[in-house]
């Protein structure tokens, strides 16, 4: 899970606001799958925990990577 986080944190750092980056997607899915199964389940923990760690620029892929997750096989 530590390096997810720092792939993601070093998206976010290098990203300029030019929309939604589609190579972070995926990875804040798979960040969503590892917080809800660590007992993180409703979606505001979910919002308050993300952006807790990587800041307020990840609130554009919250929404998308909560119901990913909530998804996931």
């Amino acid at each position: 899970m530590a390096e997810l986080e720092h792939k993601i944190a070093r998206m976010i750092q290098g990203q300029l606001n030019s929309g939604p980056n589609p190579e972070l997607i995926p990875l804040m899915i798979e960040y969503a799958v590892g917080t809800i199964d660590r007992g993180i389940y409703s979606f505001n923990e979910f919002v308050k925990h993300v952006c807790s760690k990587f800041g307020q620029d990840v609130i554009p892929y919250l929404k998308s990577a909560y119901e990913g997750a909530r998804q996931w096989p």
